[in-house]
């Protein structure tokens, strides 16, 4: 029978890269399986790494997502790809970042790059879909809707 791997919380915010408090709201909520000691005032949780996020996973065992372009990615448009590459650049370098250092460094980059500006909360969601799906996932949608509009192109006539 193999052995659980219990992981502390500060190993868990560095393998899924959230606060300590989104980890705790998450073992409070059930969606990391844990277990905690008391120690006065304070718990100390440890975390069963088989309820940890696919990404954390592969973060922790060394695994390097693999990117291989789709035929989507090839039939975008260069706008699209340019914002996913300037996505994929920002990622490359906050990588281990705390959140106050990413802020600063938005900041910083923000006034130097203004063709590639970006927010926290945006870059921060570009990173889960790329650590999830790889570059692919960073491109616009905008233009790929296969079903037709509402309003039929004869109405437009008619107006």
């Amino acid at each position: 029978m193999a052995e659980d791997i219990w992981l502390s919380m500060e190993e868990v915010c560095e393998l899924t890269h959230e606060v300590k408090e989104t980890v705790r709201r998450k073992c409070k909520r059930g969606e990391y399986s844990c277990t905690y000691d008391k120690k006065g005032k304070y718990k100390n949780y440890l975390i069963n790494f088989d309820s940890l996020p696919e990404v954390a996973k592969n973060r922790y065992n060394g695994i390097k997502i693999n990117v291989q372009h789709s035929k989507f990615y090839k039939d975008s448009p260069a706008w699209a790809k340019k914002q996913a590459k300037k996505y994929v650049e920002l990622i490359e370098k906050t990588e281990g970042m705390k959140h106050k250092e990413i802020v600063e460094f938005l900041e910083d980059w923000n006034e130097k790059h203004p063709d590639k500006k970006s927010s926290y909360s945006a870059l921060c969601k570009a990173r889960v879909k790329y650590e999830q799906f790889g570059e692919d996932a960073l491109l616009s949608k905008k233009g790929f809707k296969e079903e037709e509009y509402r309003v039929k192109p004869e109405y437009y006539d008619y107006y």
